[in-house]
C-alpha cells in the first residue's frame, strides 16, 4: 500500500503565505495617490528564530513565506537597502489528513499580522486562509523615500 500511486499525493503539500509588495505614491498629474507594485532592488528575507535564509539580495515584487507548523507565531526579518524590518504573523494551524501514503496537509489561518515601520509603511491582510495554492494573503506597503 505504501508504494501505491495515490492520486491525492499529487496535491501540493507545501503551504505558504503569498506576499505582494506595493507602494503608494502621489501622482501630480492625477493629483491623487496611486498604488503601484514595489520591486525591490535588493531584499534579503530570513525567518526569525530559524536558520533559514529565504531570499538573498533578491530583485522581486512577490514572494512566499512558510509559517511554522507547530507554533502559532512566525516572524521574518526583511532587510532592504540597509534597513531592517520585522514581519510578524499570529496564526492557527489546522491539520488535514490526506492519506496514509501522503500524510497530512497543514493549513493556517492568519489572525493578526504586524510590521515594524522602518522601511515598511503598513501591511494589509487580503486573505487570512493560507492554503496550498498561490494566492495573495498580504500586501506589504513600502514607504516612499
Amino acid at each position: 500500500m505504501a508504494c501505491s500511486n495515490d492520486e491525492e499525493c499529487r496535491q501540493q503539500l507545501y503551504v505558504v503565505v503569498g506576499v505582494d509588495m506595493k507602494q503608494t505614491l502621489f501622482d501630480a498629474y492625477e493629483e491623487d495617490y496611486i498604488t503601484k507594485e514595489f520591486i525591490s532592488d535588493s531584499i534579503t528575507i530570513f525567518g526569525l528564530g530559524r536558520d533559514s535564509l529565504l531570499y538573498n539580495k533578491a530583485q522581486i515584487k512577490t514572494f512566499d513565506l512558510p509559517l511554522k507548523k507547530t507554533k502559532e507565531e512566525t516572524q521574518f526579518v526583511l532587510y532592504t537597502n540597509g534597513i531592517y524590518d520585522t514581519l510578524s504573523f499570529k496564526h492557527t494551524n489546522d491539520t488535514n489528513y490526506i492519506s496514509m501514503a501522503c500524510g497530512c496537509l497543514i493549513q493556517s489561518t492568519i489572525t493578526d499580522v504586524t510590521v515594524t515601520s522602518n522601511k515598511l509603511d503598513s501591511v494589509v491582510l487580503k486573505e487570512p486562509k493560507v492554503i496550498n495554492s498561490r494566492i495573495v494573503n498580504i500586501e506589504l506597503y513600502f514607504k516612499t523615500n
